[in-house]
């Protein structure tokens, strides 16, 4: 059966996910169209909201396209877990056995495509650039130790996961330096 605009779940690897929102990020005329998908674990503990709206995460994920001068069309999927399911994808997919706030699966490099190795929810509309899993958890935890708002917090790490799909890393320091300048340039403009 076809995936539909209006299908409201999901079974990915390690579980079943809800979609939260879609949105169309469409910066111009002429500009290629990203389509974003919101989607969340089940878990019943966690509220049903996440602390910041669809609407300020597409902005973010916009805003850092256009700093990077991102030009191909496709669909950013954003899935929202729990620490636990993150750190088993981090085990499983990158032999890290350690917890993450955020894992990044791009499917691009340069402007060739990687298929997708499992069905992305935003196939439906044209390539599937990415599939981003972020902490919950991880993200309030931050958001506590560095005194940090949780909704800023969040916006942090979807950024910071928009740029590993990007291709950027921060396994050395000079990359680290070199992302998180960006990641904070982005963060800023979208905050305002």
């Amino acid at each position: 059966m076809p995936e539909s605009n209006t299908r409201r779940s999901k079974t990915f690897p390690g579980g079943s996910f809800r979609r939260l929102a879609r949105r169309s990020l469409k910066p111009g005329t002429r500009k290629p169209s990203v389509v974003l998908e919101l989607w969340r674990a089940g878990a019943p503990r966690r509220p049903q909201r996440l602390p910041v709206s669809s609407r300020r995460i597409a902005e973010a994920v916009k805003t850092t396209l256009a700093n990077e001068k991102f030009s191909l069309s496709g669909g950013f999927c954003f899935v929202f877990v729990g620490k636990r399911f993150l750190k088993k994808l981090n085990q499983d997919f990158r032999r890290v056995g350690r917890e993450t706030d955020v894992i990044s699966f791009s499917y691009m490099k340069g402007i060739k495509f990687f298929p997708s190795p499992q069905p992305s929810p935003s196939s439906g509309e044209g390539v599937a650039l990415a599939d981003i899993y972020i902490s919950e958890d991880n993200a309030a935890e931050n958001a506590a130790r560095f005194g940090e708002s949780l909704k800023n917090e969040f916006l942090r790490l979807v950024i910071h996961g928009t740029l590993h799909a990007l291709g950027y890393t921060d396994y050395t320091p000079r990359a680290k330096k070199r992302m998180w300048a960006r990641q904070e340039r982005a963060l800023l403009q979208s905050i305002r």
